[in-house]
């Protein structure tokens, strides 16, 4: 990983701004898309980012399971072919 140095490969194709990793101009997509995988499966929150969506499990619904981005995935899908909401 080239953190460190001057060498950004990864360009985003909105802005120009430029990334040493794919994964991190993959989550600056996000904020021109709009996309926010992580959606809270008990209430409408959602987020681009899964450090978000995890601390709001923890302060807002402490029992509950944080999911990963595919169980999140496939819980939308769900939700979309049935017509409804966010699983209770």
């Amino acid at each position: 990983m080239l953190v460190h140095t001057q060498q950004r490969d990864h360009v985003c194709k909105f802005c120009g701004k430029a990334f040493y990793a794919r994964t991190v101009l993959t989550l600056h997509l996000r904020s021109h898309t709009g996309e926010r995988p992580y959606a809270c499966h008990v209430c409408d929150f959602s987020h681009a980012h899964r450090i978000l969506y995890v601390k709001h499990m923890q302060k807002f619904h402490p029992g509950e399971e944080i999911r990963t981005l595919a169980e999140l995935q496939r819980l939308a899908a769900k939700a979309t072919a049935e017509g409804g909401g966010p699983e209770k």
